[in-house]
């Protein structure tokens, strides 16, 4: 699921300045197509001023929460923000933006409002607690999908739909942490875990859906829960953790179907998430501390404490493959890693790159291009370019950082996301933008 957070008033804030190639007084003299028209000959040899992308256009106050899935745009607006005096939840069907239908609820929900996610049964939508509350929860609503009628409402803490399609969620109990799982329709509560005192936890998602969640005890025990009936499904004896200051000294992440276990000093295993086997090891114990391992598609990253590096090994094997220094992974696209190298005082503005994830190599420099996450099983990476007065949109060979171009997002200001066939930007006169994706 893609979820953006739309702050206030963004056609006030500057845009991304163009390619120093084009002066910005010619900018203010001429429209966006010939300005589009002199960036594309840079990168594509003479072409045409380029066509609008056709969009669909939808009304949302600049302060709404919006989401994307399950084939539908969800829009929230909370008090204050909406004409209504409570908080307005609207469906849209994608990719032509068709409303759905649009409800007010019957209580507002105060604070900075989100969307949980959607299934195929179920809205939910909540807000982030009010900094005076005694448990850190927040008020959440259910709403069905089809009608966008209000099911229930209820406390909530962390919480992420199960593959089932039940509502898994963490929040604090007397000190500690607990886990439980409600039915998405109704909130009646499915079953509950209590962590034990010094315990640790990952949980493996796939799909964005949580499968399962593991926990390591003090002993060295891991265990594997499903998520959605609570039951041990795989558990080992793993060698006991040492202990520093505060407790055991060790970390449990799952990646796919690996459970990855760090023993604090430098020390990696792999497990197979099913049963728990032991696949491999490996000593990093010379390169500060190991690092913490993260999923970078077709191989494994372990990051570093500053000055950061990405040490790629092999999935299967665990083998290292190699290094990049001063690079950060964020996602996988195909067979290729988009990092950053955050330069100083640059803030969002550092530089950004292809890496081939098979040798680390960076092949191309994105610098200039705004890079919205594809999303599951979409292998194509688009860039957007911002412009004074909207953005274009082309598909980039993260190879050889050549673009092709698609055209025009008129009116496009900042924060574009993509869906499954679609890009959603907010637009300078306070509406979202819904633009087909081209083919």
């Amino acid at each position: 699921m893609t979820i953006i957070e739309l702050g206030e008033a963004y056609g006030a804030e500057p845009v991304e300045p163009p390619p120093p190639a084009v002066r910005r007084r010619g900018l203010r003299r001429w429209g966006s197509a010939a300005v589009l028209a002199l960036l594309l000959g840079t990168v594509a040899g003479a072409a045409p001023a380029p066509r609008p992308v056709p969009l669909a256009g939808i009304d949302a106050a600049p302060g709404a929460a919006i989401a994307l899935a399950e084939g539908r745009l969800l829009v929230v607006e909370p008090p204050g923000v909406s004409a209504e005096r409570s908080t307005t939840v609207a469906a849209y069907r994608l990719p032509d933006a068709a409303p759905l239908w649009r409800t007010t609820l019957s209580r507002p929900l105060p604070g900075t409002v989100r969307l949980v996610g959607i299934t195929h049964e179920v809205v939910l939508v909540t807000a982030d607690p009010p900094v005076n509350s005694p448990s850190g929860e927040a008020d959440a609503v259910a709403l069905t999908v089809g009608t966008g009628t209000e099911t229930w409402w209820g406390p909530l803490g962390d919480a992420a739909f199960t593959a089932g399609g039940d509502l898994l969620l963490m929040d604090g109990a007397d000190g500690g942490l607990r886990f439980r799982s409600v039915a998405a329709r109704t909130g009646a509560e499915r079953w509950s875990y209590r962590l034990p005192p010094e315990a640790i936890w990952s949980v493996g998602v796939r799909r964005d859906r949580a499968v399962d969640l593991v926990v390591g005890l003090p002993s060295g025990r891991v265990e594997r829960r499903s998520t959605d009936t609570g039951a041990v499904l795989a558990a080992a004896d793993l060698p006991r953790p040492a202990r520093g200051e505060s407790g055991p000294s060790w970390g449990i992440e799952v990646l796919g179907d690996l459970l990855l276990v760090s023993d604090g000093r430098g020390g990696q295993a792999a497990y197979g998430l099913d049963r728990l086997d032991r696949r491999w090891e490996l000593d990093l114990s010379g390169n500060a501390g190991g690092g913490w391992p993260s999923d970078c598609g077709p191989v494994i990253c372990l990051g570093s404490p500053p000055p950061i590096t990405i040490r790629a090994v092999d999935r299967r094997t665990g083998r290292p493959l190699w290094e990049l220094a001063d690079w950060q992974p964020y996602w996988s696209v195909g067979g290729y890693l988009i990092a950053a190298q955050e330069t100083p005082g640059a803030g969002e503005r550092g530089s950004k790159a292809a890496v081939d994830a098979g040798s680390g190599r960076v092949t191309s420099r994105l610098d200039g291009w705004d890079l919205p996450q594809p999303p599951e099983g979409d292998s194509r990476l688009l860039g957007v370019r911002y412009l004074p007065d909207g953005a274009w949109l082309a598909e980039l060979d993260p190879a050889t950082g050549a673009s092709r171009p698609f055209g025009l997002l008129r009116g496009a200001s900042r924060d574009c996301v993509r869906g499954p066939g679609v890009v959603v930007c907010r637009r300078y006169d306070g509406s979202i933008g819904v633009w087909r994706q081209p083919a």
